[in-house]
């Protein structure tokens, strides 16, 4: 049975139009996003997804702590408007967003450039209330998990026009990441094994991934949460640990390890292509 939705954060006044506003870790935030859009999919809006996992992110502010993320690579993959994965750049990871590459163009890089510097620029003027607090310019990639040798474009601003295209691979050994973050990425059934396939090249061995979605389709949800256990161990995150405010039945956390069996397998396929 499919449950369909749109993000009921984003309907009122807060949502309405091209910016979603919202604080998160105290910074006041406006998200350009594209509610008219026909051609941006599901990277046109923000998602009740990505607010309900910053605002779990806020609750829980001691296991995002600055210093210890400060050491982390975070991939965010389908970032679309971008909101989760700015998070987790403002407690100071190194993060690169991705999604597709209309996605990326039009809403990803702006809210991540934009947002980006509008902080630095904070924490430099107002070192006092911020402390020692410091943040990393974000990456941005585009990327289409069904395609096998996961090519992506990379976004150089220093161009004439503001915006060029350097292609990338990012199956490269240095291109594993500490954090992979999905939020609302689980809509498709058709897209699961892509998906998890994209997962697994982007994991170092101890990494951990995140996703949290809106149970929209329950066979995209079994297919994944199937799929997905063939290789990680996972548990999901309890209701009592998401902020009160921003919760929705239907959206679940959960954090999954690889397993040690898989642990193995994916040390030599790295090998492999590297």
């Amino acid at each position: 049975m499919s449950i369909g939705g749109y993000c009921h954060f984003n309907e009122g006044g807060a949502g309405k139009g091209r910016y979603f506003s919202i604080n998160v870790f105290g910074y006041d935030l406006m998200i350009l996003q594209d509610p008219e859009s026909r051609i941006l999919g599901h990277g046109a809006v923000v998602w009740d997804a990505a607010v309900v996992f910053v605002k779990y992110m806020e609750k829980n502010s001691k296991d995002f702590d600055p210093v210890k993320l400060s050491q982390k690579r975070v991939l965010e993959l389908g970032s679309g408007c971008g909101l989760a994965g700015i998070a987790y750049m403002l407690r100071g990871a190194a993060v690169t967003l991705t999604d597709l590459p209309n996605v990326v163009l039009t809403l990803t890089e702006r809210n991540a450039q934009t947002i980006y510097s509008q902080v630095s620029t904070l924490l430099l003027n107002d070192a006092a209330a911020y402390g020692s607090l410091s943040i990393q310019k974000p990456k941005v990639h585009s990327i289409d998990w069904t395609e096998a040798a996961s090519r992506s474009v990379h976004l150089n601003e220093s161009s004439e026009n503001g915006i060029s295209f350097q292609m990338d691979n990012l199956v490269n050994h240095e291109d594993k990441y500490d954090v992979v973050l999905l939020t609302d990425c689980v809509f498709s059934a058709s897209l699961v094994n892509d998906l998890v396939k994209t997962i697994l090249n982007h994991v170092e061995e101890k990494a951990t991934v995140i996703c949290c979605h809106e149970i929209r389709d329950e066979e995209a949800n079994a297919a994944f949460l199937l799929e997905f256990s063939n290789y990680f161990e996972w548990k999901r995150i309890p209701k009592s640990k998401l902020d009160v405010e921003y919760s929705n039945d239907l959206i679940e956390i959960i954090v999954g390890k690889l397993k040690k069996k898989s642990k193995k397998s994916h040390c030599i396929s790295s090998t492999i292509v590297n």
